[in-house]
């Protein structure tokens, strides 16, 4: 996904290739799905987002692409959270950290993008103590400061790493992991 289509003319050019493609080329129209459900969601239309994000998934269970189901997961999960439907969003996140964990084992990339989502989202909806027993969540903090993480799951990391410091009272903890989030993003210049 190219961040240069997140408006509406990367929206129209999207719908231009669905439109092109064979009705039978399910993973083609899955993986528009996905890319027009992140155009939505950077140009704020989370309906549209839900919208996209559901026909891609559709798509991909036709496609038989477990991959696409993975990310698709990701993303309904994502424009749940958006738009305040936690539970929905819990449930996506946690298919997907299922299914990463399944298919493609504990270190892949897919896995720590999932457990960012799904733990971040317990976190906010007060499921989980804060308290990082398993270190999935710290080990997935720090993998995805790398420059190819998402830029959602990477902001969504820092604000709950940071938050689970100031609500502990490590103030001095709070403050240098901000500093390594600041550059981190000047590093991938976000």
């Amino acid at each position: 996904y190219a961040d240069r289509l997140t408006n509406l003319d990367g929206l129209a050019l999207l719908k231009r290739y669905e439109q092109e493609a064979s009705d039978t080329d399910y993973a083609f129209k899955g993986v528009l799905g996905a890319g027009a459900t992140l155009v939505a969601l950077g140009i704020g239309d989370l309906d549209l987002a839900e919208k996209h994000a559901s026909s891609g998934l559709t798509a991909m269970r036709q496609a038989e692409s477990t991959l696409g189901l993975n990310f698709l997961y990701i993303h309904v999960g994502n424009s749940a959270f958006l738009k305040g439907k936690f539970d929905l969003a819990a449930a996506n996140f946690e298919e997907a950290l299922r299914m990463a964990d399944e298919n493609y084992g504990a270190d892949s990339n897919l896995k720590l993008i999932a457990t960012i989502f799904f733990e971040a989202i317990e976190y906010w909806m007060g499921s989980w103590s804060g308290q990082d027993d398993r270190g999935q969540f710290s080990k997935a903090v720090l993998s995805n400061m790398c420059p190819d993480g998402w830029f959602e799951s990477f902001a969504m990391a820092m604000c709950v790493q940071i938050d689970k410091y100031i609500h502990s009272g490590n103030y001095a903890e709070a403050e240098r992991f901000l500093k390594k989030c600041d550059a981190a993003a000047l590093e991938r210049r976000v």
